[in-house]
């Protein structure tokens, strides 16, 4: 008789869904029911039955078997678990146990297993190469290779419907930053101080900080998108012109529906300046699985001229393929060489272009004569061009569309570009 455990372990199995694909597994019929080879053969002993074997000369494994037919599926994984020993006398020896074809070409999946005198339970993770019914394929136990005693006792096997583990970075992005960190507004780096925008309640990812060779790196699990939010303070990035994030992922590159995986920081802000919410969708291009994909973005190239980088209430990571996971690195926004003011080339620090952003008027003080200003968008077409020949002087801007603009302003032979936001 079967202890109380192993019952109350195979009634919680079957409760919580998995399915017993042998018929009498533990041999508790007293006889070879469900079973065939010429191996089958089943002792009862202080009340537990279970199939013995004595192999007297070695020789091909397949020589003596013990099996049982079963319908499996191919790309199926099924759980194989069992008990098996040999007697004191042989010691220790080996046994073929696992699954495959009864017919040619005879596919299997099996394990070589080592077994003694000592009752152990083994257990297989084994994916099916082939698709067989129950008069084709089987499990089974090859026993010829080695000559001894072979026990074996309380067999199962399942479909393994326990998701593989996901695969995760081993390594860091191999990405420095180089960047000063005055010129840097930080979301995620150990190389900067980052920004204090609290997590969104409603971001659907789980958030964890792991560290990979002594680096913090931001995990999310289970991930639709992750968010940051702050109502009341916004974060300006009127004067950062590149976006860098590293992010691993081991997830498909294929969507759920079939497409591409795509990848967005979003930036939002929820009072823009001519009233209601405006978003900015940054995409990361095509991924890469199992490697850090790091990637650069000028943010003067992305064509939305509705949206001002001056007051940013929420920052979002975005995919096109929920519920995976993200482990993202050095995710920060920077002023390069391209985007500062040239001040240097007046004659003083005098120069101020204000306000900015802009609704109708700019004014500019220069520290020097101006003789051109020019406006253009950030396709490079001039939208505005004035002569003013003064040092301060303001221009009419109501005309032009919100948006980003560049300001280039000539004084003899020095110029200055600065960028503007309307």
């Amino acid at each position: 008789m079967k202890q109380l455990y192993t019952f109350i372990l195979f009634s919680l199995s079957l409760f919580v869904g998995a399915q017993e694909l042998l018929t009498n597994g533990d041999f508790e019929t007293g006889d070879t029911t469900g079973w065939t080879g010429n191996a089958a053969q089943v002792r009862t002993e202080n009340g537990n039955s279970f199939n013995f074997a004595e192999v007297a000369t070695a020789g091909n494994p397949y020589d003596v078997n013990l099996s049982q037919g079963v319908a499996l599926t191919q790309d199926v994984t099924y759980t194989l678990s069992f008990d098996a020993s040999t007697d004191e006398t042989t010691g220790t020896r080996t046994i073929i146990a696992g699954i495959g074809l009864s017919v040619e070409p005879y596919t299997n999946k099996t394990e070589t297993v080592t077994i003694t005198s000592t009752t152990q339970t083994f257990t297989y993770n084994l994916k099916a190469n082939f698709t067989g019914s129950t008069t084709t394929s089987r499990v089974l136990f090859d026993m010829g290779a080695a000559a001894g005693i072979v026990v074996i006792d309380n067999v199962s096997l399942q479909v393994n419907n326990t998701p593989p583990a996901e695969p995760e970075p081993t390594t860091t992005s191999n990405t420095t930053p180089t960047a000063a960190a005055g010129d840097v507004i930080s979301i995620f780096s150990d190389n900067y101080t980052n920004i204090t925008m609290p997590d969104a309640d409603w971001s659907q990812a789980t958030k964890s900080i792991i560290q990979i060779d002594g680096r913090n790196i931001l995990k999310l699990e289970s991930s639709n998108f992750y968010a940051l939010q702050d109502l009341n303070n916004g974060v300006d990035f009127s004067m950062m012109d590149k976006l860098h994030i590293d992010y691993w992922t081991g997830s498909s590159e294929t969507a759920s529906d079939g497409g591409v995986v795509k990848l967005f920081v979003k930036l939002v802000d929820l009072d823009s300046a001519e009233g209601g919410t405006k978003e900015l969708l940054i995409d990361l291009g095509v991924m890469s699985n199992n490697t850090w994909n790091t990637v650069t973005i000028d943010l003067n190239s992305i064509e939305n001229v509705n949206f001002s980088l001056a007051d940013v209430n929420q920052i979002m990571f975005d995919n096109t393929n929920e519920g995976q996971t993200y482990y993202l690195d050095n995710w920060y926004f920077e002023k390069t060489d391209n985007n500062t003011l040239n001040i240097a080339d007046f004659s003083d620090n005098s120069f101020s272009v204000y306000p900015n952003p802009v609704q109708n008027t700019l004014f500019v003080n220069a520290g020097a004569t101006v003789d051109n200003v020019s406006i253009f968008d950030l396709t490079g077409r001039q939208v505005l061009r004035a002569m003013p020949n003064a040092e301060s002087f303001s221009l009419d801007v109501s005309n032009l569309n919100k948006g980003m603009y560049l300001v280039s302003l000539k004084a003899g032979d020095q110029e200055m570009t600065a960028k503007l936001v309307k």
